[in-house]
């Protein structure tokens, strides 16, 4: 657990235009001699909540990496505000030809670069836990962090459970008063699924058997420690993984299903690591989040989880 205090004044979001419907991706994986068979189709779109994903034909991931950080770059140095760094968290690994991620932003200038990863969808959380630390230590005074990802091979759209998009956010991390403000960060990693699913078989199994009792878990023990009742957050943001695991998870706390923001899951699918900035992007732009609220991000991926406590 990391109390550290830090606040979101910008955020960037960068989706591509071009969709595939759940068909299209198993019609693409079909063609790649992976299974995804009209029973799959079927409970995609039905029992999991999934319509369409977004798909980037034309940039490489540096290119998705410039569209969600280079605006968001100028804009802060046209106000004059500390880039100390910029933190990338993915959750694939890059192909061949984009082993230098950012070399399409040229608004980054000489501006330190790292990325990290290794938690897979949940490495969001712990880049935002390893860049508040800085922050905290004094060690920066405003730090970048995007999340992109892009599936480079039609095996990459699909997870046993979710459909996946291609997606990148950038977020500006500051000590500085802003509009999202972060008092709580927590991540936890099982280090049996150190392969995601190439883990050894037992303990994929496992993970799928009890990983919504480790999401119930993770909310509970959070807002314990930040002395919080479920009731006092206006919305849970997840990632997409699909809707039959909030509905699960809603229903194990309990509270309604209502309190998870699932409002994006049919439109975009799951964005890797770049679902919760962009769910709360979109709850902030369609007045759904309010002045005041209180909000929890909670990430899950193939053995880690993350989740943080916000005020609006």
């Amino acid at each position: 657990m990391t109390r550290v205090c830090f606040s979101v004044p910008e955020l960037s979001v960068y989706v591509p235009s071009v969709t595939a419907a759940v068909e299209d991706v198993a019609q693409q994986l079909r063609q790649a001699g992976f299974p995804f068979t009209p029973e799959d189709v079927a409970r995609f779109r039905g029992r999991y909540g999934f319509d369409r994903v977004p798909v980037e034909r034309s940039k490489r991931l540096g290119g998705m990496l410039a569209e969600a950080c280079g605006p968001l770059l100028v804009r802060l140095r046209r106000q004059g505000r500390p880039i100390d760094r910029i933190v990338i968290a993915r959750t694939l690994d890059l192909s061949w030809h984009d082993e230098h991620a950012l070399r399409d932003a040229p608004e980054i200038g000489d501006t330190p670069v790292f990325a990290l990863s290794q938690h897979n969808c949940a490495t969001v959380h712990f880049a935002m836990q390893a860049a508040g630390q800085l922050l905290h230590a004094g060690s920066a005074e405003g730090i970048v962090l995007v999340t992109a990802d892009k599936a480079f091979h039609p095996a990459l759209k699909r997870l046993p459970h979710s459909l996946l998009g291609d997606a990148a956010c950038a977020c500006y991390m500051t000590r500085e008063a802003g509009p999202h403000r972060t008092f709580y960060l927590r991540s936890v990693f099982d280090a049996g699924m150190d392969a995601g699913l190439y883990s050894r078989p037992e303990n994929v199994k496992w993970f799928q058997t009890t990983y919504h009792f480790a999401i119930r878990q993770l909310i509970r023990t959070a807002l314990r420690e930040c002395g919080l009742a479920v009731g006092d957050l206006r919305f849970i943001f997840g990632s997409n993984v699909n809707r039959t695991t909030w509905e699960e998870v809603a229903s194990m706390l309990p509270c309604d299903i209502g309190l998870f923001y699932t409002d994006t899951i049919a439109k975009v699918g799951h964005l890797h690591g770049s679902d919760l900035w962009y769910n709360v992007h979109d709850a902030v732009i369609r007045g759904k989040l309010r002045r005041g609220d209180r909000y929890m991000t909670v990430s899950v991926g193939l053995g880690s989880f993350g989740c943080a406590v916000h005020q609006y």
